[in-house]
């Protein structure tokens, strides 16, 4: 192992005017242009709608319309990405051939070669995408299931079948043995100049011997490289963080908006160089294992004028990706999710109508006060006393469901005898299901009946299978952990007017902070504590600036469409 690490860094000392150049313009470019491309298809399939829940009906309608796009644009994906590790092998090849570095020369070869290994790329493909879906699955499926949600489904199928567990761990570490088994078709199908067939039997007889120990020493070798990359790349990220922090009147939504470009940048700097030396370190194994004592890697210098423009072209592309990435954080990524306030302002609150009209005037999450009648069923109403919205002298729980869609709902606000009755919170779920989006659910128990709302809100939750975009809030803490009692899979959130002291150290997932209490402070807070923040109620322009400065995830509102002016404003002058 000390021979294989040693190798790899004389390689990379050898190399790296050659090779980190071309390395970070390849994928600084890749990335300029695979982001736009992304964020189109993520749109188009999601038409505005939440991205809490991909896996849905109309998501994959959508795909199907988009398959042929996306079939090719996957295929060009991976030959991308496999051009970028067979080139260092490529490399390695012309350089113990006396051979300079050459770019075209490099390209041609794998043209030529392309048509016989093609299957190489599959098979690792096929093999990297399972290792990445079924590790994620068993993160999803660990303790820390709340901060990693990737694949639920695979986290509730195991949570419903304990028992396969192990079976499933097998199959991981199945895959995981044949990842670093291929690892090494690459320098073979190149060193052999064979067809995949000839490549596949070649690589089985390398790796028969001392199959296990080979397996576990390169794995370990792999581990120590990407361990040194990984604590230098969050050191340098901590300096930079400190450095933002240092520069004077820079609000914290700047220097947020600023670390997440830095973070960008500098993720896509560390793959530049993991990536030649993952190829290095595959490289000088795989001479190992055929027992040739020599570097697999012989650097000879390229021509002056080439590594100039190479690295005047990657610094430009560098620029272009920071700043492009600031200017869609400002636009998109950092911009508050608008909440309708019980729904629209054009209609009675929470109605039926006002939650349809909020869903179709853009609204990407919807905020609704529920209690329960006298014979359990949940609906929306915010009062207690039923005077304002019903005219009643009496409180809800004193009233069955079936007396309550007696009476006008829509009277107060438009001044006119309307059809419109009181909403239940089931069909509120089921108007925002097409589109699954996120509701945030405030109990409005009045310390009436609190017990028995909880239990069937999170019952409801649970039988329509929206956990995942459905919020709890309370201004009682009590409620909030006597649900986590009942759910844990439910996000809870815990309403408040005012900020102060440490309540962001409380066991809840966010915080709704009334806007004229938020302070900056309030917001540092939640968010060294890594939780939501949503502010209500924000009407007016100037208190939208401010909560958005403040760095807020959501912002409460009556008025659907003042945020979205100002949003498309900001979006026009950048």
């Amino acid at each position: 192992m000390r021979k294989i690490l040693l190798m790899t860094w004389q390689d990379w000392c050898d190399g790296w005017k050659t090779v980190l150049p071309f390395s970070l313009l390849y994928r600084f470019l890749l990335t300029l242009g695979c982001i736009p491309f992304f964020g189109w298809v993520i749109n188009f399939l999601l038409e505005g709608n939440s991205p809490l829940n991909l896996v849905d009906e109309h998501v994959i309608e959508r795909a199907i319309q988009l398959s042929p796009i996306l079939l090719i644009f996957v295929f060009l994906f991976f030959v991308t990405s496999y051009f970028e590790h067979y080139l260092w092998t490529l490399l390695s090849y012309q350089s113990s051939r006396h051979g300079q570095f050459n770019l075209r020369q490099a390209c041609q070869l794998f043209c030529q070669q392309f048509p016989k290994i093609w299957p190489i790329v599959c098979i690792q493909s096929i093999i990297n995408f399972f290792v990445a879906f079924l590790g994620g699955g068993l993160l999803a499926s660990s303790p820390i299931q709340d901060r990693f949600q990737f694949p639920t489904f695979i986290a509730s199928f195991i949570e419903n079948n304990q028992w396969l567990l192990a079976i499933y761990i097998l199959i991981f570490l199945c895959f995981i043995f044949f990842y670093f088994r291929t690892l090494f078709l690459t320098a073979v199908a190149i060193d052999c100049q064979s067809t995949f067939l000839q490549t596949w039997k070649t690589n089985m007889k390398l790796t028969k011997r001392k199959q296990i120990r080979n397996i576990l020493l390169f794995a370990l070798v792999q581990i120590i490289v990407a361990g040194i990359g990984i604590t230098v790349v969050l050191l340098v990220l901590g300096l930079i963080g400190i450095l933002i922090a240092l520069i004077p009147n820079l609000s914290l939504y700047q220097a947020l908006m600023i670390f997440q470009s830095v973070v960008i940048v500098l993720t896509t700097l560390a793959i530049s160089v993991w990536t030649p030396l993952q190829a290095f370190t595959i490289q000088n194994f795989y001479t190992f294992i055929q027992e040739v004592d020599t570097q697999a890697y012989v650097f000879e210098k390229t021509e002056l004028s080439t590594r100039v423009f190479m690295w005047i072209a990657m610094v430009i592309s560098v620029a272009i990706l920071f700043g492009t990435s600031i200017a869609s954080d400002f636009t998109q990524g950092m911009r508050p999710l608008i909440i309708a306030h019980r729904g629209a302002n054009d209609a009675p609150e929470n109605t039926r109508t006002a939650m349809e009209r909020a869903i179709a005037s853009g609204a990407q999450m919807l905020e609704i006060d529920v209690q329960q009648t006298k014979d359990g069923t949940i609906v929306l109403e915010h009062d207690q006393q039923l005077t304002r919205a019903f005219g009643l002298e009496k409180t809800l729980d004193k009233l069955t469901y079936d007396e309550l869609v007696n009476y006008d709902a829509g009277e107060y606000y438009y001044g006119v005898p309307t059809d419109e009755t009181i909403a239940t919170l089931q069909e509120v779920i089921e108007i925002a299901q097409p589109t699954k989006t996120p509701i945030i659910i405030e109990l409005k128990s009045y310390r009436v009946n609190q017990v028995q709302l909880i239990e069937a809100v999170n019952t409801m939750i649970v039988e329509l299978g929206c956990e995942q975009w459905c919020y709890v809030a309370s201004a009682h803490y009590d409620e909030l952990e006597q649900l986590k009692s009942l759910n844990t899979n439910i996000k809870r959130l815990y309403v408040s007017y005012l900020a102060l002291g440490d309540f962001a150290q409380l066991d809840v997932d966010g915080f709704m902070i009334e806007n004229t209490n938020l302070t900056s402070n309030a917001v540092k807070k939640v968010k060294a504590q890594q939780k939501l923040l949503y502010t209500w109620t924000v009407n007016s322009e100037q208190e939208v600036y401010d909560a958005w400065e403040k760095g807020v995830d959501g912002i409460i509102t009556d008025n659907i469409g003042l945020l979205q002016k100002i949003y498309e404003q900001e979006q026009y002058n950048e």
